[in-house]
């Protein structure tokens, strides 16, 4: 692995670990936000219930002063005239002062304990009062707490949204770094494979090169050379071979897909021919560098065309020697 693939690697290890710890502060903050405001709900609901209960307390105390107010006034405009009055000479009734001497101290005394009676309710109704302001300012204060509540979960809800954003757009930016690296990996990979191919096949060409040097020194040095490979004539493999022609060069080499495996020596000459798009032969190439898989030829006298990969090479054309 590259040294740019090994930091996207630690990159990727310690952006993942960030993204998870990220997830859990998240998480616990949440659930924190959640507990805390189901016991705002449940504060006020509870403070709710009892102002409503004080409030409707109050009334009902207030109702019975009012009652009690009513009730009295009236005992005192039925009950003490007639108690106090007297008939006259004129047939009519008049006050009897004797009566109202002794009644007075009862009237006064009911009216103290009535007055009594009265304080201790409007003090009641006070201190009622007072519960029900203390319990709407509970409730006000819960109520602004909650909306609190409710704005900074707002507030955490948007910038979870925005991590999340962030956290996608680092996602699919690492994704690409990944891809990348891998695609740069592919290529190094492909290009140190083509580079050691062109060393074995630039190696292999320079060997049959020299073999072919050597080669035409030696037919040179022969008692009636000709001066050339193809003065030779054909030398066909005893085995009825056939191969293609897998690569091609400028100096007039080729490296063929048979070798000795397949009964291929040096000095074999084999037959060129191309079948598509029509069959046509393109001349002879003798052999001057052989290996298990694979030989090296050369032109053999004159070719008819330019031979390219893939074209067949033969011990024999079909209906040939």
């Amino acid at each position: 692995m590259t040294a740019v693939g090994k930091i996207l690697v630690i990159f990727n290890l310690l952006f993942s670990v960030g993204v998870g710890a990220l997830a859990v502060v998240d998480y616990s903050t949440r659930t924190r936000w959640a507990k805390g405001f189901g016991e705002l709900e449940a504060t006020n609901k509870v403070v709710t219930e009892s102002r409503n209960l004080y409030k409707e307390q109050a009334d009902n105390r207030g109702k019975t002063l009012q009652n009690l107010s009513t009730e009295l006034a009236n005992e005192v405009k039925k009950d003490i005239p007639d108690v106090l009055r007297k008939d006259d000479k004129k047939g009519g009734m008049d006050w009897d002062e004797d009566k109202v001497r002794n009644v007075v101290p009862e009237v006064i005394k009911a009216l103290k304990i009535a007055r009594d009676r009265n304080k201790s309710l409007e003090t009641e109704v006070e201190s009622q009062r007072k519960l029900v302001l203390v319990e709407r300012l509970k409730a006000t204060k819960a109520a602004t707490g909650t909306a609190l509540a409710r704005a900074t979960i707002d507030v955490r809800q948007k910038d979870v949204d925005q991590m999340r954003k962030l956290l996608k757009t680092e996602t699919e930016t690492n994704t690409k770094l990944i891809k990348e690296s891998n695609d740069l990996r592919d290529k190094a990979v492909q290009a140190e494979i083509e580079r050691r191919t062109a060393i074995d096949r630039a190696v292999e060409l320079d060997r049959a090169v020299q073999d072919l040097a050597k080669e035409n020194v030696r037919l040179r040095a022969a008692p009636g050379a000709g001066g050339g490979v193809a003065t030779r004539g054909t030398n066909p493999p005893p085995d009825n071979v056939e191969g293609l022609i897998k690569r091609t060069d400028t100096s007039g080499l080729v490296t063929i897909t048979i070798g000795s495996d397949s009964g291929i020596a040096k000095g074999h000459t084999l037959e060129v021919f191309r079948l598509k798009p029509l069959p046509k032969y393109l001349g002879q190439i003798r052999i001057v560098s052989v290996s298990h898989k694979e030989a090296v030829g050369q032109f053999a006298g004159r070719m008819t065309g330019p031979l390219r990969e893939g074209d067949t090479v033969a011990a024999r054309v079909q209906g040939g020697n």
